[in-house]
């Protein structure tokens, strides 16, 4: 799923495509490009159609190159583009609910459907409506090498496949959604000063480094961030009816609870960790956002007889894990307040020494240092594991000193 906002952009959406295809070269495999152009005030702008061309004259000459490796005549690389519809919420002509709608409408076309907001396609309908599953990644994604096959052969296990309540249609057994690991790709890494000294940090970052995950561990089932593969059906079963209009940005967590995720942590995705930390802020601010709009779905239940479309809760079906999957997000997004909170209610109002309080708050910030200094006494004292941890200690120090100049601006957001 990605945005047509440029010419550049447009450019590099298709070499993506092509070396996702070079990586996974599959004559089942089939690459597409699920494109919105950006919001506007208007339905049709100056330089859209340029841009939509130019990504279809991508697409076929894509096709044209490799068609006849992909073992299917067309080739096996698709574009999907839907036009903008108006948002009476937003005053806004977008795609109708930008990516969580994308998927949504694309699952519902590979079923035949014909009053989706697609109007510009490529690839070949008959092959496609048999498609099973979906990878989905974002624009900056990479997709290691067979991670498409290996993907695809965990969900299809039988002790894997997706079985849902008949009467909710929520996956109780086995798996609607796989989410592999992710990593920061190296050249990312080392963009800037502030992506040097955050990239490692492992410590509390479930969205750029799901390596374990304490809720599938001992709960069968993680949480989705995003990138992965569903079984279409499955996923689109778990979900029928329970997302009203204009209330959901922060989707993937809530498709997770109902398809039912597995973490897949001999699988890897790679993405770019953010080169600045105002476009790290901006993304944490996206998230922090969406994250509440999920607030509704904690309430008490309305009225069975209340139409579903006004009546976002979490149903009956909901286990207490999956409300506290829910909680702990919002638990997170206000961490940096409430600790800035308690640094100066430990000066003004709080009983005891100050200077109490203050190290508490630092050692709050200190946590991820502290496992970094942990290492080599778990891993065992070994000259390589000393070197490892002192660098992580050096690195941890440098974060956890700027985690707290930056407390502050990160409490206000």
């Amino acid at each position: 799923p990605a945005m047509l906002t440029s010419a550049q952009e447009v450019a590099s959406l298709v070499h993506q495509t092509e070396l996702h295809h070079l990586r996974n070269p599959d004559h089942n495999l089939y690459f597409a490009l699920l494109t919105d152009y950006g919001d506007a005030r208007e339905q049709h702008l100056p330089g859209d159609a340029a841009l939509l061309e130019q990504a279809r004259a991508g697409i076929d000459l894509l096709n044209v190159r490799y068609g006849g490796d992909a073992g299917a005549p067309g080739g096996p690389f698709c574009l999907f583009h839907r036009e903008r519809r108006w948002n009476e919420q937003e005053g806004r002509w977008i795609g109708w609910e930008r990516k969580r709608g994308k998927l949504h409408e694309l699952n519902r076309w590979l079923r035949g459907a014909t009053d989706t907001s697609i109007t510009s396609t490529i690839g070949q309908a008959d092959q496609l409506h048999q498609v099973k599953y979906v990878i989905t990644l974002d624009a900056d994604t990479i997709l290691g090498r067979d991670s498409a096959r290996r993907l695809i052969a965990t969900l299809a296990h039988p002790l894997n496949r997706a079985q849902a309540d008949p009467a909710t249609g929520r996956v109780i057994r086995g798996y609607g959604l796989l989410q592999p690991r992710t990593e920061i790709t190296p050249a990312s890494a080392n963009y800037s000063r502030f992506s040097r000294i955050f990239a490692g940090d492992i410590g509390l970052d479930l969205y750029t480094h799901a390596v374990s995950n304490v809720y599938q561990d001992l709960f069968g089932s993680g949480i989705f961030i995003g990138k992965g593969i569903y079984d279409i059906d499955a996923f689109e079963q778990s979900l029928a009816g329970r997302v009203p209009e204009n209330t959901l940005l922060s989707h993937d967590l809530f498709e997770g609870i109902h398809a039912r995720v597995g973490l897949v942590t001999d699988i890897v995705v790679y993405e770019d960790y953010p080169p600045s930390y105002l476009t790290y802020m901006r993304r944490q601010r996206r998230w922090t956002r969406g994250d509440w709009q999920l607030l509704p779905w904690l309430l008490p239940a309305r009225p069975a007889s209340a139409p579903t479309a006004v009546r976002p809760h979490i149903t009956a079906d909901f286990a207490g894990i999956d409300s506290w999957k829910l909680v702990d997000n919002l638990r997170r997004s206000l961490l940096p307040l409430a600790l800035l909170l308690l640094l100066i209610a430990g000066w003004l109002l709080l009983p005891g020494a100050a200077w109490v309080w203050t190290a508490a708050t630092l050692l709050a910030l200190a946590v991820p240092a502290l496992i970094g200094a942990l290492t080599p006494f778990v891993t065992g004292p070994t000259r390589k594991s000393w070197g490892q941890a002192t660098r992580s200690l050096v690195e941890s120090g440098q974060r956890w000193l700027l985690a707290l100049v930056f407390l502050p601006f990160e409490a206000v957001q």
